[in-house]
């Protein structure tokens, strides 16, 4: 399934992260079960019973940086080129994949790091590329590219992009 831009406003999309080294070297059992007959839920193995939750899309272990980017990233940036704002909100306790889900690991041009980058910097090459194909093809054609980078950690939120001058800025704005 691909983001729908013509469906709800909010879509609500999970990505289980595979066991880091620690725990797999642990053995450790995960509490979240996929069934493949409902692509959409994740089940969590509680006491007593098991509970189900849905989502409009559920990505599993073994799902890659450039599968989240099909999902997620390109019909935002059509949605995004269309006029729309648009916003990702990557949510998740400690340790449960958020930063590399979105930024990756590295950015350096090799096999590996281009395998690892994540929904950002692939979001960015896709605009850009685009911004490059419609210029060609008509050289009156003017770009905008603004983009915000906020971090909301322990009730305190961080522009990442202009960090030390808008701290102050960014709290007295929210308060």
């Amino acid at each position: 399934m691909i983001m729908d831009k013509n469906s709800d406003n909010i879509q609500v999309m999970v990505r289980v992260r595979p066991f880091n080294g620690r725990e797999r070297a642990e053995d450790a059992r995960s509490c979240v079960i996929l069934d493949d007959s409902r692509p959409n839920c994740i089940i969590l193995d509680a006491k007593p019973d098991q509970k189900a939750f849905n989502f409009d899309w559920v990505g599993g272990d073994r799902t890659t940086q450039q599968d989240i980017f099909e999902v997620v990233g390109k019909a935002m940036v059509h949605t995004c080129l269309e006029g729309y704002n648009c916003c990702i909100f990557a949510y998740g306790q400690t340790g449960a994949g958020k930063t590399y889900t979105m930024q990756g690991r590295g950015l350096e041009i090799n096999d590996e790091d281009i395998l690892n980058r994540g929904l950002q910097p692939r979001v960015f090459d896709y605009i850009f590329a685009l911004k490059a194909k419609d210029m060609n093809e008509n050289p009156d054609l003017k770009y905008l590219v603004t983009c915000s980078y906020l971090e909301i950690y322990n009730e305190q939120i961080m522009d990442l992009v202009r960090f030390r001058k808008n701290r102050q800025e960014l709290k007295m704005i929210l308060a």
